[in-house]
């Protein structure tokens, strides 16, 4: 719960600006347009995961000049709306494709809203719900542009008990409700709340709960068609190949050429029996509880077995719990199974307190097993 700078490792991030829109696509924050004494059509994107600012190229028919748009994220695009060009008001769409990186004006049937700037913007069933604005004097109208039809279809929303009219308001989506606050009406600053339903817009049929993990969960240690036997500290455990494929280690162990691949019964040696069941129960869900007390266990066998992705979930589990006690045991158990964030994060924090944990049992054990972290450490300080 700390405010702090960013400071990228690369690339010229935006220039100071206001006005501009921003949505999250992948692992990316994308910014567009703005006002910096000028009037902006540039895109840029800050990758979260290298930390580095880029500019977008502007393939294909990007939108021309603005601030005051507004963007939102359907599936693999980003739609603009709307805004002023420093001449006029605007009611132009625009799509961004992120996975062919290009831009082209949306094609749309039906009456688009009338030209505004300082609107909102959300998504909700599949369509873009355009609320209010100013297009020199406030709004209050309500748009909807479904998504799904194609061209995309622009039609008036019509409600009863309309909010008041207003622009540089606020909004979001949540299930399939719009929520406004405050805002501007001309004379007045806003501190109403309200929002409107659109499930009855919603015209799709009810889909029952997917059942494909519980009823799979029903199969772990299940005789039933079983084609395999694993024994683990005495306990005879009834498992499916198919499920334990998901391991590329049992996946080399029963595909190879190793005598297990054709033994209908193995024994697994340096293993709890406790913690093969979690193993096992995630090979056949792809989701496990791990308790603070068994997550370094089970990252231990994790990493055995070459599940990355259970893996990480014990590392955000041990993060939960880190404290100035056991950071430094977290560190040299990270540092043993090559959990590169959860030891990023852990010297990070010992990093940040290191007066305290210096002094801990735990950090001189750390010292006598690996005194490698301990200078990695005072390197980060």
């Amino acid at each position: 719960m700390t405010w702090s700078k960013i400071l990228p490792s690369s690339g010229a991030p935006p220039s100071p600006r206001h006005s501009h829109a921003a949505v999250v696509h992948g692992d990316k924050m994308w910014v567009y347009g703005g006002y910096d004494g000028s009037y902006r059509c540039d895109f840029h994107c800050f990758d979260f995961i290298t930390n580095t600012w880029s500019l977008v190229p502007a393939v294909g028919r990007p939108p021309r000049a603005r601030y005051r748009a507004t963007c939102v994220v359907y599936k693999n695009s980003l739609i603009c709306f709307g805004g002023h060009d420093g001449t006029q008001h605007l009611s132009d769409t625009h799509v961004f494709d992120f996975e062919g990186r290009t831009w082209q004006r949306l094609e749309t049937i039906g009456q688009p809203p009338v030209p505004r700037d300082s609107h909102v913007s959300v998504v909700v069933n599949s369509s873009m719900w355009v609320f209010a604005g100013s297009s020199g004097s406030a709004l209050n109208d309500l748009n909807q542009l479904n998504l799904e039809t194609h061209p995309a279809r622009w039609s008036p929303a019509m409600r009863k008990n309309s909010p008041d009219r207003r622009f540089c308001h606020v909004a979001v989506s949540y299930e399939q409700t719009i929520y406004v606050f405050g805002g501007y009406n001309g004379n007045d600053r806003l501190n109403d709340f309200v929002c409107i339903d659109l499930s009855l817009e919603d015209l799709t049929c009810a889909v029952p709960k997917s059942s494909l993990v519980s009823d799979l969960r029903t199969f772990i240690n299940n005789e039933q068609f079983s084609d395999v036997t694993l024994v683990i500290e005495g306990h005879h455990v009834s498992c499916h190949k198919i499920m334990l494929m998901r391991s590329p280690y049992f996946q080399a162990m029963l595909l190879g050429e190793m005598m297990e691949s054709t033994s209908t019964v193995i024994t697994l040696h340096e293993i709890r029996h406790s913690v093969f069941m979690i193993i096992l129960e995630y090979l056949y869900t792809d989701d496990v509880y791990i308790s603070v007390d068994m997550a370094l266990d089970v990252l231990a066998a994790a990493d055995q077995f070459c599940i990355c992705r259970l893996k990480a979930m014990c590392e955000n589990k041990l993060l939960e719990s880190i404290c100035c006690e056991n950071a430094a045991f977290i560190l040299l158990q990270a540092d043993q199974h090559d959990a590169s964030v959860l030891k990023s994060k852990a010297l990070k924090y010992i990093v940040a307190h290191f007066e305290t944990i210096s002094k801990t049992e735990g950090f001189e054990e750390m010292a006598r097993t690996n005194v490698e972290l301990v200078f990695e450490i005072l390197r980060n300080r």
